[in-house]
């Protein structure tokens, strides 16, 4: 039975932790996946990176769909050409995509298909997010919050490698908190 959007996210708030699978050791995956399902955790984080956006380089959209359905699949791009990976990744299972936003491409755009994925028969929902880097500006998230269903505040700049301090992650999910 396909659920609703509004039942997606509770279920999503359910699960105190998106585990980063992709630094799991791939040797013992099977054993990690197991870990997981027997402790109830089924949000599993994917960071796609191009090499592009950032120096990072990570995997492609088509292992998503390796990883069992019984979990959820959070996946966040990082990555050149966003908009359009963002459809690969829903085609090949993602539950969530987190769009970049200093990222390229139309994100209004990318996010209105997102969320009309939901309208989509027989396809469960899917949450569109967006992400921030450390020193990205909050006023730049204004144009988008009646778009997203998740913010990602990042505590770590992927493209540098610069790391936010506690404080100023804590003050700004605060406000982005008082805002939404």
């Amino acid at each position: 039975m396909k659920k609703s959007k509004s039942q997606v996210i509770q279920a999503m708030k359910s699960q105190p932790l998106s585990v980063g699978i992709l630094s799991s050791n791939w040797l013992e995956l099977k054993q990690n996946l197991s870990i997981l399902q027997n402790n109830r955790l089924k949000l599993l984080h994917f960071d796609l990176a191009d090499g592009q956006f950032s120096p990072l380089f990570t995997v492609g959209a088509g292992a998503i769909k390796q990883f069992p359905d019984l979990f959820y699949k959070d996946v966040h791009l990082m990555v050149k050409n966003q908009c359009e990976l963002a459809k690969t990744c829903v085609a090949n299972g993602a539950d969530i995509v987190t769009l970049q936003l200093e990222g390229d491409g139309d994100l209004a755009a990318a996010l209105a298909w997102l969320n009309a994925q939901s309208a989509v028969e027989e396809q469960q929902p899917v949450l569109g997010g967006l992400s921030l880097c450390p020193d990205t500006d909050l006023s730049q998230l204004a144009p988008y919050l009646d778009q997203v269903d998740v913010i990602q505040v990042l505590t770590l700049d992927p493209r540098s490698g610069k790391k936010a301090d506690e404080f100023s992650v804590l003050t700004r999910i605060k406000s982005i908190i008082r805002v939404c």
